[in-house]
């Protein structure tokens, strides 16, 4: 009935700002910042992915709450937050 999930990266549809559990042990971010699409891997679990991904994380998450005000509350932002 349902298709096993490939471990490599899914198109750029499915990951496009929500975040895909592909086993239980990773879970795959996607995320644009500065323009560019970053891939933040992190093990389920884990509080810290690294210092860099970390701060670019928050740089893109606070630039993104400024622009709240322009576009769409997207309650998907916060389930990653949360998550990382």
């Amino acid at each position: 009935m349902f298709k096993k999930k490939k471990l490599c990266v899914p198109s750029k549809e499915k990951l496009r700002g929500r975040s895909t559990q592909h086993s239980k042990k990773i879970k795959r971010f996607i995320f644009f910042y500065r323009g560019k699409k970053r891939l933040v891997e992190k093990k389920v679990g884990e509080k810290r992915v690294g210092k860099k991904v970390e701060k670019i994380w928050k740089n893109f998450y606070l630039r993104k709450m400024k622009k709240m005000t322009k576009i769409k509350k997207d309650y998907k932002i916060k389930k990653m937050k949360k998550n990382i």
